[in-house]
């Protein structure tokens, strides 16, 4: 008997999502050091002016008054408004004092959040320290690893994790959750979790344009890796119409994605083109099309 026909061999993404994601977190946490920083500033400033306009304003009632009693005083020292402006001097007097006395409190207290808040920001930079040095030095991804998924979270895990997203609705992170992982198992249980005719209707799809783009890549270039043609072509064809080429996130990616992801379906076995032939021509033009124009507005 004839030995059976090996599957194709797996051709390198071209599109690392890996790299890609440490560098969104990377940004994502330098983005939240600079709000804190900012944040920061801005309470230090409020409690400044506030604390000036107080003792200006304090400063200001207590010479105003004082003038008055010095007046009041020079023609009736007796005058019931003279002794009426002695008693609020003396009650300015007084809360002059007690603000004094609560500004070394106040001024500790903005110190003290100060302090957490640096602590926080310092925390942020070593982890985008981390991300950035973890970027660095990963290869780079590929098919041929692609069923490898990372080796701190077993597979059993992530779909378990990706179930419980999709059950509550959350389908865009069930489904980045699994191609985070370059594992296009996982990425089908995922799909199957969500169910196709669950978001196919929604206008505009519940999927971020990352996950769409990274759906494409990691469908379109495992076609023939194994039965699930159908159930592949059918995600394919939702997910490429949803891109939107123009998206800053993925326009630099689209061409080189949907290109590669077209050659993919060129290359089919003749068996597998024949039985899918209609959807798999319309990809095929879609996937030349939108990249074409991505690559011309590049």
């Amino acid at each position: 008997a004839a030995a059976p026909t090996p599957p194709p061999a797996p051709a390198a993404l071209a599109f690392d999502v890996a790299a890609f994601a440490a560098e969104a977190k990377a940004e994502a946490a330098a983005a939240a050091v600079s709000a804190v920083r900012t944040v920061t500033a801005t309470v230090t400033q409020l409690v400044d002016a506030s604390l000036a306009r107080a003792a200006a304003a304090q400063e200001a009632s207590t010479r105003s008054i004082a003038t008055q009693l010095d007046r009041i005083s020079a023609a009736d020292a007796d005058a019931p408004r003279a002794r009426a402006a002695a008693m609020r001097l003396g009650a300015m007097e007084g809360s002059g004092v007690a603000i004094k006395q609560v500004l070394p409190e106040v001024l500790a207290r903005v110190d003290a959040l100060e302090k957490k808040i640096d602590v926080r920001v310092d925390a942020l930079e070593k982890k985008i320290d981390a991300i950035l040095a973890a970027t660095a030095s990963a290869p780079p991804a590929s098919a041929a690893t692609a069923s490898e998924p990372p080796a701190a979270t077993s597979s059993t895990d992530v779909r378990t994790r990706c179930r419980m997203l999709a059950s509550s609705g959350d389908y865009d992170s069930a489904v980045y959750r699994a191609v985070e992982q370059s594992d296009v198992d996982v990425l089908l249980y995922a799909l199957d979790a969500v169910g196709i005719d669950k978001v196919r209707t929604m206008s505009p799809l519940p999927f971020g344009q990352l996950t769409l783009l990274c759906l494409v890549q990691q469908l379109g270039t495992t076609l023939a890796r194994d039965d699930a043609v159908d159930f592949k072509l059918e995600w394919l064809q939702l997910a490429v119409l949803g891109l939107d080429a123009s998206n800053p996130r993925i326009a630099d990616h689209v061409p080189a994605v949907l290109l590669q992801v077209k050659a993919c379906m060129e290359g089919l076995p003749a068996a597998v083109t024949a039985r899918h032939r209609e959807r798999i021509s319309l990809l095929v033009h879609v996937c030349q099309s939108i990249g074409s124009s991505a690559t011309r507005r590049a």
